[in-house]
């Protein structure tokens, strides 16, 4: 049996024995890498898929798919992803099915490549986790095991409030203040559930009265606001009656708040406002 496989491996040629090369693989060792490999809802990764080729091909492809899905990225790659862009080279890609498919140019012989494909993750996937994995196919369907690479992290789309602070006016007529404000959402994910939370120190710098569907009192106040879409701002300002009794400098913080908020850093304001008489008031 040896004897005949080493006998088959060889050529007599001239007298001399002469080696036959055959490849060392059906076809090319694929590489796969991510970027990033922790992914809100919303955003996009690049998967790459790099390799030497191994013969000369026309026609191949490589199917780009999700396996060991959990939680939110239990399905196929398209049902929770959406073809973003491609490159390295790639002709088309394309979901089919179960995968996106990357249709290559012309391959020679010892060529070295390296194509990327952009995913968008749905903004409305929950968190979960996958492991990309990648599979080289010729013109005419022949291929070999798919290569993993490596574990994906989605999180949920999550909001990010930014309050900016504005202007701050009193009318003496009517003896109110007005704290104006404006409320960014610099996340991928609606901003619900907003609060806003008024504190005055000291005490005594305005009436008891508070505004329509706000609980608390003149120093204390929380009040529900809209919900605010990604990308999304508001203006939630407030306007309160000034005690006719207050005088000196008040600290005047709005606070703002929302479920499942990423960064709360950025979300409070703060006025300084010094009485001077019930007609003279600034707030800065």
């Amino acid at each position: 049996m040896r004897l005949c496989a080493l006998l088959g491996a060889l050529v007599v040629t001239g007298g001399l024995v002469v080696g036959v090369a055959s490849p060392a693989s059906a076809h090319p060792t694929l590489t796969v890498t991510a970027s990033p490999t922790t992914v809100p809802a919303g955003t996009t990764t690049t998967i790459t898929v790099s390799g030497t080729s191994n013969g000369n091909y026309s026609g191949a492809r490589i199917d780009v798919s999700a396996t060991g899905g959990t939680g939110g990225t239990t399905g196929t790659l398209p049902s929770f992803t959406s073809i973003s862009s491609y490159g390295g080279g790639v002709l088309s890609a394309t979901e089919v099915g179960s995968v996106d498919r990357l249709m290559l140019p012309n391959l020679t012989n010892g060529q070295a490549f390296s194509y990327t494909l952009t995913v968008a993750v749905d903004s409305g996937t929950a968190a979960g986790t996958f492991t990309s994995r990648a599979q080289f196919y010729t013109s005419g369907g022949s291929t070999t095991g798919a290569v993993n690479g490596p574990v994906i992290t989605v999180t949920a789309a999550a909001p990010d409030l930014r309050a900016v602070k504005g202007f701050a006016g009193y009318v003496p007529l009517t003896q109110t203040i007005t704290f104006g404000a404006r409320l960014f959402n610099d996340g991928n994910g609606a901003a619900t559930n907003v609060t806003l939370t008024k504190t005055v120190s000291p005490s005594g710098l305005l009436t008891s009265a508070i505004g329509v569907g706000c609980t608390g009192g003149a120093n204390n106040e929380v009040c529900a606001l809209s919900d605010i879409p990604a990308g999304g701002v508001a203006q939630p300002g407030i306007s309160r009656a000034v005690n006719l009794l207050a005088l000196g400098t008040y600290t005047v913080t709005l606070a703002f708040d929302t479920t499942g908020e990423s960064n709360p850093s950025n979300n409070t304001i703060t006025y300084t406002c010094t009485v001077l008489t019930g007609l003279i008031v600034n707030c800065t």
